[in-house]
């Protein structure tokens, strides 16, 4: 396929999506379909592998002992058509955000995200998917 048709077929299946997704307010995206999607977007296929097992090597869960898990906050720059991640922040989950919990209020600090997951390129990917199908839509509670 020519870079034109690979992109109007890209925008054509997102424009679908985001229509399933904003009538049903939940959607399903078999794992081929993402697969393809994100090639689209510039995944290589040996980053798609990478992908799988990036939960392999997570840390333990200060909050939570039988969890493991990673956190990480990322700028979408769409004028450089760029991802990145940011600087480490703590962050505190309240019980007046319905977070009702032993750890309610208390600054939580998880490990950030490594390098080759925050630069791979199918979880950059992954995010822009993401974004595309939940841009400009909005639900009523």
């Amino acid at each position: 396929m020519k870079v034109i048709e690979h992109k109007t077929y890209l925008l054509d299946s997102i424009k679908k999506l985001k229509s399933i997704y904003q009538e049903n307010k939940v959607i399903f995206i078999d794992g081929k379909r993402v697969t393809e999607l994100l090639k689209l977007l510039g995944a290589s296929e040996n980053d798609i592998e990478k992908l799988r097992f990036v939960s392999d090597n997570l840390k333990k869960d200060p909050t939570l002992n039988f969890r493991e898990s990673r956190s990480g906050r990322f700028v979408f720059n769409f004028k450089r058509n760029s991802i990145y991640r940011t600087e480490f922040q703590p962050f505190i989950l309240s019980k007046q955000e319905d977070f009702i919990r032993h750890d309610s209020g208390k600054i939580r600090h998880f490990h950030g995200l490594s390098e080759n997951l925050s630069d791979n390129s199918a979880f950059q990917a992954l995010l822009k998917l993401k974004h595309l199908l939940i841009q400009n839509i909005s639900f009523s509670p």
